[in-house]
């Protein structure tokens, strides 16, 4: 069964996400729109934006009903973020989507699964916790063992660990989440996490 989040603040929670998210998408839409030079970092920070607003909006749905099937609105946002890491996406734009023997669409890299534990472990250093202690935190968080966290954060900067784009990736929105409300950014990256592991 779910665990359904509270309406109120899944609720406050969208009201700030579309308020920021706005704020983010249109500047890159003017940044596009006149061919300025901010439109190549723009756009990444309007497509976290536009992943955040779907996060909330499923995390609003789950308070009005527990047993809504939001599974749909979750493969939206495999969508994005197969588009996002340069993949092919499976239900939208294609003639004949891809999909597994089961019939069920192709699931996020686990390179991207990994980069969010790493960025959730490197977030929390961030605010002060040994890397241990971070571990066992965001362990405690996702619902993956700790000796898991472990494992997935070593192997993530290992030479023949997660591809460059990954690793870029996860730079970039962990130095995002230092320079702006941290404790939020990690909340998000678990939420990512979440849906992506289903």
């Amino acid at each position: 069964m779910k665990s359904v989040p509270n309406y109120d603040e899944a609720l406050l929670s969208l009201r700030h996400t579309l308020d920021t998210a706005d704020q983010v998408i249109e500047g890159c839409i003017k940044a596009h729109h006149y061919k300025s030079e901010t439109y190549d970092e723009l756009k990444h920070s309007a497509f976290d934006e536009l992943t955040a607003v779907i996060i909330a909006l499923k995390g609003l749905a789950d308070t009005i009903e527990p047993q809504l099937n939001t599974r749909p609105i979750f493969r939206l946002i495999e969508e994005f973020r197969n588009s996002y890491a340069g993949a092919g996406n499976v239900l939208i734009g294609h003639k004949n989507p891809r999909l597994k023997a089961s019939g069920n669409p192709v699931l996020a890299d686990s390179n991207e699964i990994a980069s969010l534990i790493f960025i959730a472990v490197e977030i929390q250093i961030f605010l002060g916790l040994t890397p241990t202690v971070a571990e066992k935190k965001v362990a405690k968080d996702s619902g993956m063992k700790h000796d898991k966290v472990q494992r997935t954060r070593k192997r993530f900067r290992r030479q023949d660990g997660a591809q460059k784009e990954f690793i870029l990736m996860a730079d970039r929105l962990i130095n995002e989440a230092k320079s702006s409300d941290t404790e939020r950014a990690y909340n998000a990256i678990i939420s990512q996490y979440q849906l992506l592991k289903k």
